[in-house]
């Protein structure tokens, strides 16, 4: 079964780039060769993906957005399908991208035997693998996960805000002596402008303060 998506908020539209995080270069759609998973089910790893980022920063402003259901199974009630909030930026979707194989690959590697001898009435195979290539694998998935994390906490920290008493004085002072002050939300009159007295357009916004 394959996920139709038609929002951009929707989780669904990281359905390629999971697959590719997951199978590799070749995986970008649900048909495949190299696809391990359905759609149903990478749909469901970045959703639990979205919500452990959720929980990871919480107290801070790094991921910034809200996990929405946006459909329940008529059966269980359990959610089905999801979407943010807003439109994601790309550092947000490269972060539950890499959560997301993260998860995956920890269950495969928990269920991983190191190695494993089969045999038959004529021969006999044996094969291994690395636990240090298999840690090292783990600790890469997991580096830039936090690397992720790290760069949406420095992308989104919210800008200092505060009122200006030079602007509500003499708005040609502040024009010259706040040049970097940005308007937030709606103009505000200013007391010997927009206010009480005749309108004066703020050359900083370009709009009547």
């Amino acid at each position: 079964m394959s996920i139709t998506v038609t929002d951009p908020t929707d989780l669904g539209v990281l359905i390629p780039a999971t697959r590719r995080a997951i199978d590799g270069p070749m995986a970008i759609a649900s048909g495949s060769v190299a696809a391990t998973l359905s759609d149903v089910e990478v749909y469901n790893l970045i959703a639990d993906a979205a919500g452990d980022l959720i929980l990871q920063t919480v107290g801070s402003p790094a991921f910034g957005y809200q996990l929405i259901v946006t459909e329940r199974d008529p059966n269980y009630l359990s959610p089905i399908a999801w979407a943010t909030d807003k439109v994601r930026d790309v550092a947000t979707d490269a972060a539950i991208v890499c959560q997301s194989a993260l998860n995956h690959f920890f269950w495969i590697a928990k269920l991983m035997k190191m190695s494993e001898t089969i045999a038959d009435e004529s021969q006999t195979w044996t094969y291994a693998y690395s636990p240090s290539v298999v840690s090292g694998w783990m600790q890469y998935l997991i580096s830039m996960r936090d690397r992720a994390i790290q760069s949406l906490i420095g992308m989104n920290v919210p800008l200092d805000t505060y009122f200006s008493t030079v602007a509500e004085r003499d708005l040609m002072a502040a024009t010259w002596l706040e040049p970097w002050v940005s308007e937030i939300g709606a103009p505000v009159p200013f007391s010997g402008g927009g206010g009480s007295g005749p309108v004066i357009i703020d050359a900083r916004f370009g709009t009547f303060g």
